[in-house]
């Protein structure tokens, strides 16, 4: 059956124009981007596309669910401690990590939702094509992953670059602080501005696009945070401070952190890039029949690479909540016992506090994760 547009198909079928994989021209055919097949059945049949949709966004979820239940138990914290509910650079992170989990569970039932409803393949969004179920909300939350994870990224790694300085000039207090807040903050403005006119405009391909120079300045200041804080940490290491328990648990959890993101930065890259311009050229010419689209077999490269990611950095901010639960429960037994001090922790003793969410109130600790 000739066609112009996906309209002119019946059912979930979507048009193919000209594809380089099939030569009948103009044709009707099951959407091969999520793997229907058996077009005589009205394309209800799952394929190894759909397979790899269901194996890969199960996955996600998983991933997601797990950290949210660990996010929950952690959570309990700012009812317990009233001082924990201060807005520091790690609660902040926190709270980006579980919205981004949030939104990875709502995307990953969405992608089963609309690959496992072939037959609600139909709806018009004011386009030439057909719109998945959920296909709209997809693109929503996927870009909210995004956003998210991106943030809390960079929460972490301008947290080393303070850090660092700090223990160099041996104090908490460092006049740097503030342009780290400005980078912080501009970084926010100007992805969310991103994010909002994608939405309202529903060009998500131009948004990923006009994404790419957050990724290689988010690397930037990633390498530029890991490196200074590595720095320190070897100069302690070389002093013979790495006896100390809290600084062994820092310098694996920093390194572990830092190397898992980076990886993940290259290959969401790559894998994003490449997505991207398949959208862009077309979908379908990258998407033979009884097979996985090469389209969706990146996009779901880019979405677990993402999840891992997320995951990674979550498990930096959990572990920074648990440190705070540890040392405000020491002080509240301390305060029924003794009079609390007030001094300043210096050189690698600031990295203990950094790591520990420190809440002396003589201290400043908006920075510290």
């Amino acid at each position: 059956m000739a066609c112009e547009d996906d309209f002119d198909c019946p059912g979930p079928q979507v048009c193919y124009q000209n594809v380089s994989w099939d030569d009948r021209g103009n044709f009707c055919e099951c959407s091969t981007y999520y793997g229907w097949e058996n077009i005589e059945s009205g394309c209800t049949d799952y394929g190894p596309g759909s397979i790899f949709y269901f194996i890969t966004s199960t996955t996600m979820l998983l991933i997601g669910s797990f950290f949210l239940l660990i996010a929950l138990k952690d959570a309990m914290i700012f009812i317990q401690f009233k001082e924990a509910r201060k807005l520091t650079k790690g609660v902040v992170t926190f709270i980006y990590c579980v919205c981004g989990l949030i939104s990875l569970v709502i995307f990953s039932l969405m992608q089963i939702g609309s690959t496992s409803t072939p037959l609600a393949n139909v709806e018009n969004n004011g386009g030439p094509e057909k719109l998945a179920k959920y296909g709209i909300e997809e693109r929503l939350f996927g870009i909210l992953i995004v956003f998210f994870l991106f943030l809390g990224s960079l929460n972490i790694s301008l947290v080393w670059l303070e850090l660092s300085e700090r223990i160099r000039n041996l104090s908490m207090r460092s006049a740097s602080s503030k342009k780290y807040q400005r980078i912080i903050y501009l970084f926010e403005v100007g992805f969310a501005a991103v994010v909002i006119v994608s939405v309202s405009t529903g060009q998500f391909i131009i948004s990923s696009l006009i994404a790419f120079p957050y990724v290689f300045l988010l690397l930037y200041i990633y390498k530029r945070g890991h490196g200074g804080f590595r720095e320190i940490l070897m100069t302690a290491d070389a002093a013979g401070d790495s006896k100390n328990t809290t600084y062994l648990q820092l310098a694996k959890l920093v390194q572990r952190t830092a190397v898992i993101v980076a990886v993940c930065l290259g290959i969401y890259f790559i894998t994003s890039l490449a997505f991207s311009l398949m959208l862009f050229i077309e979908w379908r010419q990258f998407s033979p029949i009884g097979g996985v689209s090469y389209v969706v077999l990146t996009l779901q490269i880019t979405n677990i690479v993402a999840s891992i990611w997320l995951g990674q950095i979550f498990w930096y901010s959990h572990v920074n909540i648990q440190q705070m639960q540890k040392q405000l429960s020491s002080k509240d037994k301390e305060a029924i016992t003794s009079e609390p001090g007030n001094t300043k922790p210096t050189g690698l003793a600031s990295a203990k506090v950094g790591f520990e969410e420190t809440h002396d109130a003589s201290t400043d600790h908006s920075h510290s994760i």
